[in-house]
């Protein structure tokens, strides 16, 4: 609690005196509006792009079988990421579809049970829970790097990203890029970035009701043949190349531009801001 209103804190002293301000995302830039509408003349939204390079060859924890659907979930384990919820869909479909269940090859990416931060417990507790799921395939990848990621993406068939809060979310496009059909949330990001027939933005407005969303969600992917994902995850890809670096680089220097003009308007007798010297030194670990 110490660390999230600590947080605020900062963030409240950013948004108030930045010259200007970038959302990554327009709905994300209406959230920003809802609690700091001071910023209503110095905001301005764009998208990131998506991977532009080469893609990694795949991989895959287990060998590939087409009656299998795999599906990959990439996150931090916070309470932020919705990994709780996603275990309650799961126990759900062990127990309410099990002849699904017993399709679904899940592999978690993210730090899972080795979590060091905030959340560790919950992460630790997570882990555990998701291990003991019966009937689906488990493999708990732990924190990977950008490539193995992609690599692991080159080979699924459906990112799940059950974010309770996101006002973007990279790995969505990332997933895209490399065909995957995507299940997610209605947060900022996510719903501005999925559409139909390739991806999901299941309702999260109730905490009651969300388990549920992604349980419905995963049953319908599941009821997919081979030949419908395959296709949808063609889709998917063709969806991410909207989503372009050039876009977002204009955006970036059109409000670098406006904060310059906007710094140059203050007083010439105005004090300078103290540059901060460059060190190599590491500051003592603590609250992230």
């Amino acid at each position: 609690i110490r660390d999230q209103f600590e947080k605020l804190h900062l963030e409240r002293e950013l948004l108030e005196n930045a010259h200007e301000v970038v959302a990554v995302g327009k709905r994300f830039s209406r959230s920003i509006l809802a609690h700091y509408p001071s910023v209503s003349t110095r905001i301005h939204a764009c998208h990131a792009g998506s991977p532009t390079d080469q893609m990694p060859p795949p991989e895959w924890p287990w060998p590939i079988q087409d009656n299998r659907l795999r599906v990959v979930c990439v996150g931090r384990p916070t309470g932020q990421k919705g990994w709780d919820y996603l275990f309650a869909a799961l126990e759900a479909l062990v127990s309410r579809e099990p002849g699904l269940a017993a399709r679904l090859e899940l592999v978690a990416v993210g730090g899972l049970g080795s979590w060091n931060g905030p959340y560790s417990s919950f992460s630790s507790r997570l882990s555990s829970a998701l291990s003991g799921l019966e009937s689906i395939r488990f493999h708990n990848a732990s924190a990977l790097s950008h490539k193995q990621v992609r690599s692991l993406l080159q080979s699924a068939d459906l990112l799940v990203h059950p974010a309770v809060f996101e006002p973007f979310g990279l790995v969505l496009l990332e997933a895209m890029q490399a065909g995957c059909c995507v299940l997610s949330t209605n947060a900022d990001g996510p719903a501005e970035v999925i559409s139909p027939p390739w991806g999901r933005a299941v309702d999260f407005q109730n905490p009651r009701e969300r388990a549920q969303q992604l349980f419905e969600g995963l049953v319908g992917f599941l009821g997919w043949d081979r030949a419908e994902l395959e296709q949808r995850g063609r889709l998917a890809q063709q969806a991410s190349r909207v989503f372009t670096w050039s876009r977002c680089v204009k955006t970036h220097l059109l409000a670098l531009e406006q904060a310059a003009a906007d710094a140059g308007r203050v007083s010439d007798t105005a004090e300078p801001l103290p540059v901060l010297a460059h060190t190599t030194k590491q500051p003592p670990l603590g609250p992230t």
